[in-house]
C-alpha cells in the first residue's frame, strides 16, 4: 500500500493479474489466497470485511460480506476484481446499494475456518 494507505497501481494490477491454484487436478479451485491478498489492502476491513463458513445445497462454502464504506481505495479494489473476469465471474453473488457486496465459493472441511455443525447456511448465518 503506498504511504496514504491506498492500493498501489502494482497492487491493483496484482488483483486483476491473480490465477488461481487448482486442487484435484484441476477440479477444485482455492480462491481463499485472493480474497486474503484484497483483505490485506482493504481499508478498516474490521469493520467492511465479515466472512464465514457456510452450506449451499449441502456443499462447504465460504461467504463473504464487504462493504467500501464510500472508500475510493476500496472502490478501485473492486475495479480490479471486477477486472480479473474469471475470478470475479466465479465467486460474485450479489451487490446491494451503498456498496455492499457478497461473494461465495467453494471450501474444502481442511480449509473450513468455522462452519457450525448444527446447520449454519449461507441464508442463515448463526
Amino acid at each position: 500500500m503506498s504511504e496514504y494507505e491506498y492500493p498501489t497501481e502494482t497492487e491493483e494490477q496484482r488483483v486483476t493479474d491473480w490465477r488461481i491454484e487448482w486442487l484435484d487436478d484441476g477440479k477444485f479451485p482455492v480462491y481463499a489466497p485472493w480474497f486474503d491478498f484484497i483483505r490485506s489492502l482493504w481499508w478498516m476491513p474490521d469493520w467492511g470485511w465479515h466472512e464465514y463458513d457456510g452450506l449451499d445445497d449441502g456443499d462447504l462454502i465460504r461467504v463473504l460480506h464487504i462493504s467500501t464504506g464510500g472508500w475510493s481505495g476500496n472502490e478501485s479494489l473492486l475495479a480490479a476484481m471486477k477486472s480479473n473476469r474469471w475470478n470475479w465471474g466465479q465467486t460474485f453473488y450479489q451487490h446491494r446499494r451503498g456498496g455492499h457486496y457478497e461473494f461465495r465459493f467453494p471450501r474444502r472441511s481442511e480449509h473450513a475456518k468455522s462452519c457450525d455443525a448444527v446447520g449454519q447456511t449461507a441464508e442463515n448465518p448463526t
